[in-house]
C-alpha cells in the first residue's frame, strides 16, 4: 500500500480485499489488483511497456493527495488551538 500512495506502479496479488486495496485499485487507479497469479507476468509487462507511466502515476498520486487528509497538518493544528487556551 504504501508504494502505491507514494506513486509507484503497484502489482497486489490477493484473493481477498476491501478498503484501502479496492479504492486504490478502483477509484485512484495507483494498484493493480489480481485475484490470482494468472495473469501476472502480462500486467507486469503492460506496466514495463506503458508510455508515459511516471508521469500518469505522479497525476494519480497527486489526485490522492489532494482529496485525503494530511494526518500530521491535522493533528499539528489541533494541537495548538487546544492548547492556546492554556497558555
Amino acid at each position: 500500500m504504501e508504494a502505491a500512495v507514494l506513486g509507484v506502479p503497484t502489482i497486489c496479488v490477493n484473493p481477498i480485499t476491501a478498503g484501502i486495496v479496492l479504492e486504490l485499485a478502483q477509484e485512484y487507479k495507483l494498484l493493480c489488483w489480481l485475484k490470482s497469479e494468472d495473469g501476472l507476468m502480462e500486467k507486469v509487462q503492460d506496466l514495463l511497456h506503458m508510455k508515459g507511466i511516471k508521469d500518469i502515476w505522479l497525476e494519480r498520486k497527486r489526485r490522492l493527495w489532494a482529496e485525503k487528509v494530511d494526518v500530521t497538518k491535522w493533528m499539528v493544528d489541533f494541537v495548538e488551538e487546544y492548547t492556546k487556551g492554556n497558555r
